[in-house]
């Protein structure tokens, strides 16, 4: 029991600890960096690629956003273990063209499955997934092709120099760029692009699964909160709260 802590009774009926298995299931990759780009190795889309000496990129998963901890919750409620997908999990990491340039790029990703079960078995386990958990996730693979229109009306405070500049516009793997333009000197100011009247426009075409179920699903609960709450703040009801608001009503 930790010192100070003198609540018997709850640490008793606490469950003690117990021992769980955490299984990864790596279905598919795809757009990993080819041969030659950027010194990086990596399959085909749909293959894991080999790369011992290079990381191509990371990704993060919160454990508060991917499980709950029973203590966190109310009353009844069991809270539940880590668990998520199958989906797509994006990589990020070092632009294409500039490697040593900071930021973050997007680098590929993995359709995976991350869950929970309880008991430890013995050492490290790797083995091929069961045919009925691919099955399973084949439904994520079906695509629909989705578009990315940009106009750029101005580009300012650009470097300087005899190097044509472009802009690139980019949805995963799929990109495009504006024709190169020398930078044009705006006094002693700064440099700009003159594009003047021509504005460039850039479009973008690629496959993705279709989410709009997702969209659609989150699109109402929204749309359902804003239409219960926004009357209930004209009752005198703190926002977000649900308490009333003690000032309402007085003069």
């Amino acid at each position: 029991m930790p010192a100070g802590d003198e609540d018997v009774e709850a640490n008793l009926l606490r469950a003690p600890p117990c021992a769980t298995t955490l299984q990864i299931r790596v279905f598919r990759a795809e757009d990993l960096p080819r041969g030659g780009d950027s010194g990086d190795r990596a399959g085909d889309s749909g293959e894991l690629g080999s790369c011992p000496s290079r990381v191509l990129g990371t990704a993060t998963l919160r454990l508060s956003h991917i499980s709950r901890d029973p203590d966190e919750l109310e009353e009844g409620n069991p809270g539940f273990f880590p668990c998520f997908g199958p989906s797509f999990l994006p990589f990020y990491g070092p632009g294409r063209m500039l490697p040593g340039t900071p930021g973050r790029f997007y680098r590929g990703r993995v359709l995976l499955e991350l869950c929970t079960h309880l008991g430890s078995p013995p050492g490290r386990q790797r083995d091929a997934i069961a045919p009925v958990d691919a099955e399973r996730a084949q439904s994520r693979l079906p695509r629909c092709q989705l578009g990315l229109c940009a106009v750029f009306h101005s580009a300012t405070v650009a470097p300087g120099g005899a190097e044509p500049l472009r802009l690139e516009l980019g949805i995963g793997s799929a990109a495009a760029a504006t024709a190169p333009a020398r930078p044009a000197s705006h006094g002693d100011l700064y440099h700009h692009l003159p594009w003047f009247g021509d504005k460039p426009v850039v479009a973008v075409t690629s496959l993705w699964e279709d989410a709009g179920y997702r969209w659609d699903s989150v699109n109402r609960l929204r749309a359902l909160c804003q239409h219960l709450v926004r009357p209930q703040t004209r009752g005198g009801l703190i926002p977000n709260t649900g308490r009333i608001d003690p000032k309402h009503g007085e003069d």
